[in-house]
């Protein structure tokens, strides 16, 4: 996944808007947003985890 994909999913996921995750990244290295990223995605896996737990159990 290419960093701009990164921050577009970054965007869809984090309750801040779009221009503050502009802000936010304009001054971020690439592994920062990397980070970010998988701290993103780690979320939502555990939101999916939860939600899946609460259905079937």
């Amino acid at each position: 996944m290419t960093t701009k994909e990164k921050i577009e999913f970054i965007k869809q996921v984090t309750p801040h808007s779009d221009s503050e995750v502009e802000k936010i990244i304009k001054g971020m290295s690439d592994t920062s947003i990397n980070r970010w990223y998988e701290i993103e995605k780690y979320r939502i896996d555990q939101e999916l985890e939860e939600a899946v737990l609460t259905i079937y159990c």
